[in-house]
């Protein structure tokens, strides 16, 4: 099955004559998707609207820099002029002008892919689960995680034999629990 809109996408490419540096792969299985981000020279995130932006992650984990609309995690985690661009907005010409920047910056003011991943470093769920566990207002910072409206109470607790901690919540999401290894 073709995706809505690819058919279009791919006559457009033929038009404009760059059907050979363009691939439509459709559905990537997740394990494959580090092979994709390997690849890429820049991942493009034009999105309007993410809730986290996972994909931002994955792509600078992998030393892929990133051009991403303002959502999500994108203004937390990018960097501008350093691991990708922020686009002021999801209009065609911003992105086309965020796209053209980033792969035409002189090769010697490009961070290389190990710095690009080291950007990110701090995002290890491991690294996470050991700031909660040892933070002394797990609280406070789960909201700032999770959100105050979806999160009225948490609770963190650390089991230090099993190398576990446990965030559990009250409120609307009073039925998810995480469990995190943190050894």
């Amino acid at each position: 099955p073709t995706a809505a809109g690819t058919l279009e996408l791919i006559e457009q490419a033929m038009q404009l004559g760059i059907q050979q540096q363009v691939s439509f792969v459709g559905r990537v299985d997740h394990d494959d998707l580090p092979n994709y981000y390997n690849a890429a020279d820049l991942l493009v995130v034009p999105s309007h609207y993410e809730s986290f932006g996972l994909v931002v992650l994955e792509a600078l984990a992998c030393g892929t820099p990133v051009a991403a609309t303002r959502f999500g995690a994108a203004e937390t985690v990018l960097q501008p002029d350093r691991n990708g661009a922020i686009i002021p907005k999801p209009d065609a010409d911003a992105v086309a002008d965020a796209i053209h920047r980033q792969l035409t910056r002189p090769h010697q003011d490009r961070l290389s892919r190990s710095e690009i991943r080291e950007t990110v470093a701090g995002y290890d769920w491991r690294r996470i689960a050991a700031s909660v566990a040892e933070s002394a207002t797990p609280r406070r910072w789960i909201k700032s995680t999770i959100g105050p409206r979806r999160c009225r109470s948490a609770s963190v607790r650390s089991c230090p034999s099993s190398g576990t901690a446990q965030i559990r919540s009250a409120g609307p999401m009073s039925n998810r629990r995480k469990e995190t290894d943190i050894g």
